[in-house]
């Protein structure tokens, strides 16, 4: 794996203040986390709510990480932790949900860990031309999901990754239980921004921005990931602060570098007569 699923890249200060809200019983029921999807805003949700599930987490400084709900975490299947994010219709179906591809999102998240983007999920996806849309059904069953009693007696978490592009008639349908949630369940939208969201949306949540991560955080997280010293460099002055965004620039510099010394062994072949 690319890196911790709950490592909250250049953000650990953001990562416990949140934790310590969690502690104190002051966390907002809904909490909307603005910015690029690379700058880790999963990252933080993650850490969130492994920390609310954690059975020895309250008063230590971080998640155990072997208790039986750390275990389920690692393994993205603890039962109340739930996902939703932007799907396409399949063909010969009549509704979209997030529950159809959620072996693909899982599959993502441990392979790339959480600092991946809409291009990486579409492309795992393989959507082609089709757009990926938060319908009025994966509304529906959110409310079905968040009715029922958290199968550990704690917390639920509800993870709205994409929440921009929720449709109109979906956010309606979530306003009610977005503004008195059941007790015990929290919700994280994370968007690209503010922008697509409805008024009634972002003043039911708490709004907070993700930064660009630190330059040299991610020269860090690339040279650990194996990139040359030079792709770093060019990556890390390019991606505005967007891991997906450094990874996907290195991954592209490595493909022409690539072509490049095919072409030039072409060249070196014998030419025919």
């Amino acid at each position: 794996m690319a890196e911790v699923l709950t490592e909250a890249i250049g953000h650990e200060a953001l990562a416990g203040r949140l934790a310590h809200h969690a502690d104190a019983g002051s966390l907002a029921h809904a909490i909307l986390l603005t910015g690029a999807p690379g700058r880790g805003g999963l990252a933080l949700a993650l850490n969130l709510a492994r920390r609310l599930h954690c059975q020895a987490a309250p008063g230590q400084a971080k998640p155990c990480g072997t208790c039986p709900s750390c275990q389920q975490h690692d393994q993205l299947q603890h039962p109340d932790l739930h996902f939703t994010f932007p799907v396409a219709k399949p063909a010969g179906k009549d509704k979209a949900l997030s529950s159809d591809q959620l072996d693909v999102w899982r599959g993502l998240l441990r392979e790339a860990g959480p600092h991946f983007d809409m291009q990486d999920l579409r492309e795992r996806m393989a959507l082609g031309n089709k757009q990926p849309f938060i319908s009025v059904h994966e509304a529906a069953d959110i409310l079905r999901r968040l009715s029922l009693t958290a199968h550990a007696g704690g917390w639920k978490v509800q993870i709205i990754w994409g929440a921009h592009l929720m449709r109109v008639d979906t956010a309606n349908k979530l306003l009610k239980l977005l503004e008195e949630p059941p007790k015990k369940t929290l919700f994280v939208l994370l968007a690209d921004s503010t922008e697509s969201l409805l008024a009634t949306i972002l003043s039911r949540t708490q709004i907070i921005p993700i930064p660009p991560i630190d330059s040299g955080r991610i020269a860090e997280q690339l040279a650990a990931e194996g990139s040359e010293p030079d792709t770093v460099q060019d990556a890390v002055a390019l991606c505005e602060g967007d891991l997906a965004q450094a990874r996907r620039l290195v991954r592209s510099d490595a493909a022409e570098e690539f072509e490049a010394a095919i072409a030039e062994y072409r060249r070196s072949l014998p030419q025919k007569a």
